[in-house]
């Protein structure tokens, strides 16, 4: 882990988890078609680069994210 980030997680006595959930399909396909009818809007706050994913951890635990972090991969 970073050090800045081990720095931000011990001065905030922060514990910090991670977790992996499974798709569900049928969820999936809900969001799917919320997201197609206007219903639901996703907020992207910030995309990196995948060589760029310890500064995504970091920012995501600076607080200051108003939507989601999105890590592309391709």
């Amino acid at each position: 882990m970073p050090e800045d980030l081990v720095m931000a997680i011990t001065n905030k006595k922060a514990v910090y988890k991670f977790t992996m959930m499974q798709p569900n399909g049928k969820h999936l396909t809900l969001i799917k078609q919320l997201i197609e009818q206007g219903k639901i809007k996703p907020v992207v706050n910030k995309v990196f680069k995948f060589g760029e994913a310890i500064e995504a951890l970091i920012f995501q635990h600076t607080g200051r994210a108003k939507g989601k972090i999105v890590i592309n991969v391709k």
